[in-house]
């Protein structure tokens, strides 16, 4: 759901001020859109997160991109005092289902994401984005997800 706030343009056609012209217009009040809403962290969370590559672009090239994807990713776990309960890596994205023992997810997510990208940029020579927008995560009650 999008939300859409007031924004009043004031019009800098007839001011005083030097360079003010028909074209200069200042925005006064709200801006159009609205941030998106915060995301729910818990301590003892059970989430679902997906992190797809920017344009949908691979992320992964070959098994050594996923081992050390892996490898970062046991990290952030050690690190973030997360438990992996499983995770799925496909060529333009991956499903990771963690449960936080802190309330950390998106710090967790940044680092994550954040040395991933600088491994990939690094070994192939690229730079810019890996992954597209913010991370997905949905979180959920034990009682939802079904683990085997």
């Amino acid at each position: 759901m999008m939300l859409f706030c007031r924004c009043v343009l004031k019009d800098m056609s007839h001011s005083h001020e030097p360079g003010a012209g028909l074209a200069k217009q200042q925005a006064v009040g709200y801006s159009i859109f609205m941030a998106r809403p915060l995301r729910l962290e818990f301590a003892g969370g059970l989430y679902h997160v997906t992190s797809r590559g920017v344009r949908r672009e691979d992320i992964f090239t070959g098994d050594e991109d996923r081992l050390a994807w892996r490898g970062i990713f046991a990290d952030v776990c050690e690190r973030f005092n997360w438990i992996c309960h499983a995770y799925c890596l496909m060529s333009d994205h991956y499903h990771i289902v963690v449960e936080t023992v802190e309330d950390n997810l998106s710090q967790g997510m940044r680092q994550l994401n954040g040395v991933y990208t600088q491994y990939v940029n690094g070994t192939h020579g690229r730079v810019g984005h890996v992954f597209q927008g913010v991370t997905k995560p949905s979180w959920s009650r034990r009682t939802l997800i079904c683990l085997s």
